[in-house]
């Protein structure tokens, strides 16, 4: 997903609204992270994302492995070496034809600093000072930031399992720990891209343990819903969280026909707040100055909206779970429950479709997930209960 960073057509489409809705002020802003070997070969012009040679388009080998420094913590603050050492976890590399080998602790998985580079693109802060994406700092303040022998992760330490291989091509190469490169999170190819339905399979995997989840059934015509996010080191979603949505679907049958639903929509799309309540959705709306809703980054002063916390400490107390009561019909004899997610939310997608900067087709193939761990059926034959 890195390498497909700037040849997403949801990000060719937001970029190009965006330049044509701020008169060009929006820059590089957002290309210095989805193509930031091309911004670092602009000296300072403004790059066009859809018009870049392969070598410059996404997030690169070469770029992530020639950064000797982070230079802040959000916005894409990377340093690059320019000696034309790749830079990686193995102390003692072997030497190749290919390029020069070193050790950095910035791409070494165990140690804290490899995370604050992850986190210099994960992480944007808008230039009224607004932060945006906050994946890092969301790590920082989790049990998982906690070094190495606590059972601390790292960013790699989750999103690149390592395994025993050979890190080099020639002969006689140790074997060492390698890392897996596909960094699965939540965004999935939407264009013809190598490997993609093997993404959006790891996508899956990694979202199904994601949360955990109970749904009690306390006595006729009373449910409970229960979401706890502490396996992961960050907030869920994270992210884009003001493109991406999650929603708890709940449905209650009674002798088979469905009596009583929330957040089940025919068409797989988020529900409407405005019509529903009392449903469960995560993820933050953009607002203006005046905290009226806007879809896009450039037109935004701040997000506002609700993310299910990380887990802050190892005690019993280090989560802080979303409890959620409803009273449904006493008649119902069956609820079932699942936590969905999308990339991209409906509305964004429209805007883009209506403006012309985004085709329908693409539209129609963002995914929406389902979390196994979340996919729970109550029936009365059980008792009234909690599941799992």
């Amino acid at each position: 997903m890195h390498a497909y960073a700037s040849d997403d057509p949801v990000f060719l489409a937001m970029q190009a609204r965006g330049q044509r809705e701020t008169g060009g002020k929006l820059g590089n802003f957002c290309v210095a992270c989805h193509a930031p070997l091309a911004v670092a070969a602009a000296r300072g012009a403004v790059v066009d994302p859809a018009s870049l040679a392969v070598p410059l388009r996404g997030v690169t080998c070469f770029f992530c492995h020639s950064v000797d420094a982070t230079l802040d913590l959000h916005d894409g603050a990377l340093r690059l070496a320019g000696d034309g050492a790749f830079r990686g976890p193995i102390a003692d590399p072997v030497a190749t034809q290919a390029h020069p080998s070193m050790y950095s602790s910035l791409h070494d998985r165990t140690r804290a600093e490899a995370a604050s580079a992850c986190g210099a693109c994960h992480d944007v802060r808008m230039p009224n000072g607004a932060d945006l994406e906050r994946t890092y700092a969301e790590w920082t303040s989790t049990v998982f930031a906690v070094p190495g022998a606590a059972g601390g992760k790292t960013c790699g330490g989750c999103h690149m399992p390592g395994s025993q291989g050979i890190a080099a091509s020639v002969p006689g190469a140790p074997t060492r720990t390698v890392h897996d490169h596909t960094m699965a999170g939540l965004d999935v190819a939407l264009s013809t891209f190598p490997e993609a339905a093997a993404q959006r399979k790891a996508v899956q995997l990694s979202l199904d343990s994601a949360l955990s989840a109970k749904l009690c059934v306390a006595g006729p015509g009373d449910v409970e819903v229960t979401l706890e996010n502490g396996r992961i080191g960050h907030a869920w979603p994270t992210g884009a969280t003001h493109d991406r949505r999650a929603w708890v679907e709940l449905r209650g049958f009674a002798a088979g026909a469905e009596v009583w639903s929330r957040g089940a929509l025919p068409n797989d799309a988020p529900p409407d707040v405005s019509s529903e309540p009392d449903a469960i959705v995560l993820g933050r709306t953009l607002v203006d100055t005046e905290l009226q809703p806007v879809k896009f980054l450039w037109e935004a002063a701040a997000a506002r909206g609700s993310v299910l916390a990380p887990r802050v400490s190892a005690g019993i107390d280090g989560t802080r779970p979303l409890v959620t009561r409803y009273v449904v019909p006493p008649s119902v004899d069956r609820v079932t429950m699942r936590v969905r997610v999308t990339p991209f939310a409906p509305d964004v997608l429209d805007a883009l479709v209506a403006s012309g900067d985004l085709g329908a087709d693409v539209r129609a193939r963002v995914p929406v997930f389902t979390l196994a761990s979340t996919t729970l059926e109550w029936t009365k034959d059980r008792g009234y209960a909690c599941l799992p």
